[in-house]
């Protein structure tokens, strides 16, 4: 099983951004990218390969249920997995992110030091990297 090491994150709200980057480092001891939108989430994927990225939905210019076609279009043949953290949470939202693509979503505000546990269940639970693998 491949570990977790590599998380791309896109939000607006760069409080919420450094609490992440904090949360990723300090407590997962993850390699991060903090990107305050999605299109210059966009633009990092042209070099960058996370392993997983948390989107947020409400930002200005592209929400990212409009950028998470894009951001998959761009992957290519790369794979990563995305995770909504949004207080955007609703039972339609929710079936239209999953819809859409999305391995999870986590609801805003979270439990700073259980999202790592949560991240790496989340990540066990894709084929080939844990769980049913």
């Amino acid at each position: 099983m491949r570990p977790l090491q590599s998380v791309m994150v896109v939000e607006d709200d760069p409080d919420i951004l450094d609490i992440l980057d904090i949360a990723l480092q300090r407590i997962g001891k993850l390699q991060t990218v903090m990107l305050p939108d999605a299109r210059a989430a966009l633009a990092a994927l042209e070099t960058a390969a996370p392993d997983m990225i948390l989107l947020d939905n409400m930002m200005p210019g592209l929400s990212g249920l409009e950028a998470l076609p894009l951001i998959q279009q761009s992957m290519g043949g790369r794979d990563a997995l995305v995770v909504f953290v949004t207080a955007n949470v609703s039972s339609a939202l929710r079936s239209r992110y999953m819809e859409l693509g999305a391995a999870d979503v986590i609801a805003k505000p979270f439990d700073v030091m259980e999202l790592y546990s949560r991240l790496v269940a989340i990540w066990q639970q894709r084929p080939g990297n844990g769980v049913g693998s």
